[in-house]
């Protein structure tokens, strides 16, 4: 009996490591182009893929990938990409052929350690480079921002706020910067709830804390 639970409990956790584990339109704090969204990212014991798309909105759009693309995990670790399918590398680029027209890629990276909440995607280049910060990893709280975003469409501005606020305390202690991603929701929320006091609150917690990219959120709530 006990040697058939530990084969059990082998079998178990070989499975994590073999089967993929796919996380279909994660959230993420920043990213740097409109267009262009992670439409899924698959986990497996050897790598790590994002699945891209990007919408041309030019009459003369073209989009490459440079060859200096890599992730960066929450304790400062980077991993290099090791393929892009579906894309040129530039200075090669894909030339769309019309308004409107979209790129499907797809970016391979290696593995990433086990139990990685959050990471960054980014592109080392000199002009017009992408980035994702903060592209969450960790189901349960896909799950608690995919809920509240769904109460902001619905109006419930409210209960949004609740949950919202009530996310600080998953973030508060791992420095990512989906941090200002929420204090940048709490803002909004406050301002379409009317309480400007709150909202004000909410924006001087911002600016005095010591989120990463903080600047970029803040230069948002000042133009809205």
């Amino acid at each position: 009996m006990k040697k058939n639970i530990f084969l059990s409990l082998l079998f178990l956790l070989s499975a994590v490591r073999v089967f993929p584990q796919t996380i279909d339109h994660p959230n993420y704090g920043l990213k740097s182009h409109e267009t262009l969204e992670i439409e899924s990212l698959v986990l497996t014991a050897s790598s790590t893929t994002f699945f891209m798309v990007i919408e041309n909105r030019s009459l003369d759009g073209s989009f490459c990938a440079d060859k200096k693309i890599f992730l960066q995990l929450p304790d400062g670790n980077r991993l290099k990409i090791q393929e892009a399918t579906g894309i040129p590398r530039c200075p090669d680029s894909y030339i769309f052929k019309r308004f409107g027209e979209k790129l499907y890629f797809s970016l391979s990276f290696p593995a990433i350690p086990d139990n990685t909440d959050w990471l960054d995607l980014v592109e080392d280049c000199e002009n017009a480079c992408f980035s994702f910060n903060t592209v969450i990893l960790n189901t349960d709280l896909n799950q608690k921002i995919d809920h509240a975003y769904a109460l902001v469409d619905l109006g419930n501005f409210l209960e949004a706020h609740k949950e919202f606020e009530a996310m600080l305390l998953d973030f508060q202690s791992n420095n990512s910067s989906y941090t200002g991603a929420i204090y940048w929701n709490l803002v909004t929320l406050s301002r379409n709830l009317g309480d400007d006091s709150k909202a004000n609150e909410w924006l001087d917690t911002l600016i005095n804390s010591e989120i990463p990219l903080k600047e970029k959120y803040i230069s948002s709530l000042k133009k809205d």
